[in-house]
């Protein structure tokens, strides 16, 4: 119940409203932060100045309100770790007794925060291979399956994008997965109609098969310039096989169900016991879904291998490092619960602006291969 709720506000313009009044407060503590750094500098670099401090910091604190922007994410960056160096100085100063310009000034913050907008960037762009090696004695031979989610766009240049395609494309897998938020809200129709034919044309020989994430249907967006049927025709017209609570096997060895998303969108999806009801319980069975589920209803239906994305990794630091030291959350990479084998992906891209401060974006190879015996 507090799920639909839940969803039902994020679908309503009350989550617009929400957004507005928190990117608001966050423009406030932003100019707060910026006029004490200008007059940090002030009092140690540029003491003669008349300058009114309070005209820089309230324009750049507007700046955060279009949260898209590169620029907006700096200046929030910049603004949390002033505050955690003024902490830290405060301490040592009264440890040391005397004066520490140089952490007191706001320059190390200043070359800090610079540092970590740089990575972020560079940790976004620079999207890396994951390959993980399954064993199974459901299988005689070697399969190779790529797994891509989360590319949100692409926001990358799309030259890039096919760069990464193309290498993705050499790999010849044998089966190419899907996981949801392919394109969003964000995403001009030219630009997801280019997005899924690009993707369609990767090699492979049994096929690309997509799982719906809870952005792709634009259900956060008011985007008119086209619906869902557009987006299903330019999935499927790219060769693009959408797994909405179905099942595909593969080569007589692998059963692959699709979930539809666990979001609101799929309020009404099948039950696991719905979709393993006619699976052939001697296949290697794959459940690949955008949202996780939970492990222990996954794990009682006897399936092998579970992916999902989603998660990002928290994409901006300390999100994910929080889910993972205080909620014990697997966020990312590998895990085993009970026999079942779980793959997160943290995505091939990123949600709303080009950042990443955690973990890196990637898109996953599995190599499944016969149980040495």
């Amino acid at each position: 119940m507090l799920r639909q709720m839940w969803d039902s506000l994020k679908e309503s313009s009350f989550s617009e409203i929400i957004l507005l009044i928190g990117l608001a407060i966050i423009g406030y503590l932003c100019a707060l932060t910026l006029h004490k750094l200008f007059l940090r500098l002030k009092k140690y670099y540029f003491k003669d100045s008349n300058f009114n401090f309070w005209i820089p910091s309230i324009i750049l604190a507007v700046l955060v309100l279009p949260y898209r922007l590169p620029f907006s994410i700096v200046i929030i960056h910049f603004a949390a770790i002033f505050l955690i160096i003024d902490l830290i100085t405060s301490v040592l100063r009264k440890i040391a007794g005397k004066e520490l310009k140089l952490l007191h000034s706001g320059v190390v913050s200043l070359i800090l925060s610079t540092i970590v907008c740089v990575y972020g960037s560079l940790n976004f762009i620079v999207v890396v291979p994951h390959e993980y090696i399954v064993e199974t004695d459901r299988v005689d031979k070697e399969y190779n399956i790529v797994f891509i989610t989360d590319i949100h766009g692409p926001i990358i240049p799309m030259s890039l994008f096919k760069k990464y395609t193309s290498d993705i494309n050499k790999l010849n897998a044998d089966f190419i997965i899907l996981g949801g938020d392919i394109t969003d809200e964000f995403t001009p129709r030219k630009r997801m109609e280019e997005t899924y034919k690009t993707l369609g044309e990767i090699s492979n020989k049994d096929g690309i098969y997509y799982m719906y994430g809870n952005h792709d249907r634009l259900k956060y967006g008011n985007r008119k310039d086209y619906d869902r049927d557009i987006l299903n025709e330019a999935i499927t017209s790219s060769g693009i096989t959408i797994l909405k609570d179905k099942h595909v096997i593969i080569d007589n060895k692998i059963t692959l169900i699709g979930r539809d998303d666990s979001g609101s969108e799929g309020k009404d999806r099948l039950n696991m016991d719905q979709l393993h009801d006619s699976v052939n319980p001697n296949s290697f069975v794959i459940v690949a879904e955008h949202e996780p589920s939970y492990y222990n209803d996954i794990a009682r239906h006897g399936v092998d291998l579970y992916l999902y994305g989603h998660t990002h990794a928290g994409q901006i630091f300390p999100i994910g490092f929080y889910f993972r030291t205080f909620w014990n959350a697997f966020n990312t990479g590998r895990h085993k619960y009970n026999d079942l084998d779980i793959i997160i992906s943290s995505g091939f891209g990123a949600w709303a602006f080009p950042f990443r401060t955690e973990y890196h974006s990637e898109y996953v190879i599995i190599k499944l291969v016969p149980k040495q015996k």
